[in-house]
C-alpha cells in the first residue's frame, strides 16, 4: 500500500512538473491589438545574438534575438500575433511535422534529410550577408598574418 501510494505521488508530482514547464516555455508577442490570433514559430532559444532567453523590463523571462525579430515581421505580415515555444533543437523539425508549430526559425542549416520533411526559406545567414573573422590583439598582428600563423600553439 505504502509503494502504491509513493508510485501515486511520483506520477502527480510528474505531471504537475510537467505542465510547470510547458507554460515557462511559450511566448506570447501581442503585435497589435485587432490581431485575433496567433501564428506560432518554435526555436531553441540558445544561440544569441540570433536567440536567447532574457530577462524583460518587468522582471520575467521572454525571448529576444535577430531570429524573433525575423518572426515578428512573419507574423505581422500575417495579420497574426506571434507565439514562440522554445524547445531542444532535435525536437523542432518534429513539431512542424506533427502540426504542433507553425514554422521554425533557429539557425538551422538545410540538409536533405530535414528538406524531406519541411521547405526551406532562402538563407539569411551566408557567407555573404555575414562575416566571420577572428579578433586578436593589435600587438601581436604581426604574428598572425595567414589563416596557417592561427595554428601556432601558445
Amino acid at each position: 500500500m505504502k509503494k502504491l501510494f509513493i508510485f501515486i505521488l511520483l506520477i502527480a508530482g510528474t505531471i504537475s512538473l510537467t505542465g510547470c514547464s510547458n507554460s515557462s516555455n511559450v511566448f506570447d508577442f501581442i503585435l497589435d491589438d485587432s490581431y485575433t490570433e496567433f501564428v506560432t514559430m518554435a526555436t531553441s532559444a540558445d544561440y544569441p545574438p540570433y536567440e536567447n532567453i532574457v530577462e524583460d523590463a518587468d522582471g520575467k523571462n521572454t525571448v529576444a534575438g535577430v531570429d524573433i525579430e525575423i518572426g515578428k515581421a512573419i507574423a505581422k505580415a500575417l495579420g497574426k500575433n506571434l507565439r514562440v515555444v522554445h524547445k531542444g533543437f532535435d525536437f523542432l523539425v518534429e513539431d512542424v511535422r506533427a502540426g504542433k508549430v507553425d514554422f521554425i526559425i533557429a539557425a538551422m542549416t538545410p540538409t536533405p534529410s530535414r528538406a524531406l520533411i519541411v521547405d526551406f526559406s532562402k538563407s539569411y545567414y551566408t557567407e555573404e550577408t555575414v562575416s566571420q573573422v577572428v579578433l586578436i590583439h593589435k600587438d601581436d598582428a604581426a604574428t598572425f598574418q595567414t589563416i596557417e600563423d592561427l595554428n601556432l600553439t601558445t
